[in-house]
Parts: C-alpha cells; sequence; structure tokens
C-alpha cells in the first residue's frame, strides 16, 4: 500500500482504502489472489451496481462503483 499511496494525491488515497475497507474486504478478504477469478469479481460489481444504496443499507454510492471498478480493473 505504501507504494501506491506515493502515487495518489492523498484524497485518492483515502477514497481508495476507504473503498478497499468498506466493499472489497469483507467480499474478497479471505480469497487467495491465484483463486479469484474475473467472474467472481464481475459478480460483484453488477451486485453492486444494482443494489439500490441507503445510508445505512446494502449498495454503494455511484461514486463508489466507480471507483471500485477502477481498483480493480
Amino acid at each position: 500500500m505504501e507504494v501506491v499511496k506515493k502515487a495518489l494525491e492523498a484524497t485518492t488515497y483515502d477514497a481508495y482504502h476507504s473503498n478497499l475497507k468498506i466493499h472489497l474486504l469483507p467480499v474478497f478478504g479471505k480469497v487467495p489472489l491465484d483463486q479469484l477469478s474475473r467472474a467472481s469479481v464481475k459478480a460483484f460489481l453488477i451486485k453492486k451496481a444494482n443494489a439500490t444504496w441507503k445510508r445505512g443499507k446494502a449498495g454503494a454510492k455511484p461514486y463508489s462503483q466507480s471507483a471500485i471498478g477502477m481498483m480493480v480493473a
């Protein structure tokens, strides 16, 4: 993470870090990288895109969906 942190603006890094903790790690945190499939990531992104965001509820805000997509691209 330190290499990434040096390459990004502080606000961008903070947004990526927040999205990682809130959205990606709860779903993929225990999955070894060599077992992470393109299909599982795509299904995750589709589920997030189709979820309706409400404060404190499931889903992701539209800007979070975009950031998540960039992080896993």
